[in-house]
């Protein structure tokens, strides 16, 4: 039910339609099918919500209605900041909680310079979800846990990462390494929580879990931004470019051992 996963659906639906495009029939069937389950959504919404969509019901939206819920004064260049924020802000950024994200430029690199036809729609919907997260979404503070724009393509980040994992033993002990110190944040908060010493909905910033508070200082802080927010969000964007980069180049010249997707079986 979250409307804020549609772009991502909507890729999605694309690429099963352009799959079948060479057998009309089935495509007509498949772009039916579709409709109708839009319609239904729609239909069910305005039943159980009166309005479009969940946001109908909010107190919040009362009186500037549900779709305000993207802001009433939209400032794209302010929000353009997620776009490397999402991944390194200390508040709402993935990479302070699992500090194996830091890797997902480079693998996203080796993705695209994979050679399967695949990778042009998982990039298509990675790119769907944080653009949603990043320009339409409201905010990405309040009292819920980081993430929550981008979890939907979050699976999909992770093939890039496998694929570095894949390249070498350093990279696989690397990728192992930060992955756990993030699991380590995640038991960590929960074991808070469940004691009462934290509410998972807003005081979870205040965990007590080393990894997250020995990462988060050096991490640019778009709540409360200062004098080094800025620059420090712009060190970081083109670190995420260069990886990237070289995880493309590195894809295009060394293809990996064996030139394939981590886990895929060979025809």
């Amino acid at each position: 039910l979250a409307v804020k996963y549609a772009p991502v659906a909507a890729v999605l639906a694309a690429a099963v339609l352009l799959r079948h495009v060479r057998f009309p029939r089935r495509a007509l069937v498949l772009a039916g099918a579709l409709v109708v389950a839009g319609v239904a959504y729609l239909v069910a919404h305005r039943l159980w919500y009166g309005g479009w969509t969940v946001y109908a019901t909010g107190d919040h939206f009362a009186e500037t209605g549900e779709f305000s819920v993207v802001g009433t004064k939209v400032d794209l260049l302010g929000r353009s900041r997620r776009l490397i924020g999402l991944l390194v802000d200390r508040d709402f950024g993935i990479a302070a909680w699992s500090p194996v994200w830091f890797l997902a430029p480079f693998g996203l690199g080796l993705l695209a310079a994979r050679r399967w036809p695949g990778r042009w729609v998982v990039l298509a919907a990675i790119a769907a979800g944080w653009l949603n997260a990043t320009f339409v979404a409201l905010t990405m503070h309040g009292y819920w846990v980081p993430g929550r724009q981008i979890v939907i393509v979050l699976p999909l980040a992770v093939l890039g990462l496998s694929m570095a994992a894949d390249r070498a033993r350093i990279w696989l002990v690397t990728v192992g390494a930060l992955g756990a110190l993030g699991a380590l944040n995640w038991v960590w908060l929960a074991a808070e929580s469940s004691t009462g010493r934290r509410t998972l909905v807003f005081d979870f910033a205040s965990t007590a879990a080393w990894p997250y508070r020995a990462i988060r200082p050096i991490l640019p802080d778009g709540l409360q931004p200062n004098d080094a927010s800025v620059p420090l969000l712009a060190v970081f964007g083109v670190a995420a470019i260069v990886t990237g980069t070289i995880g493309w180049r590195v894809g295009r010249n060394h293809p990996g051992p064996r030139g394939r997707l981590p886990g895929a079986t060979m025809s």
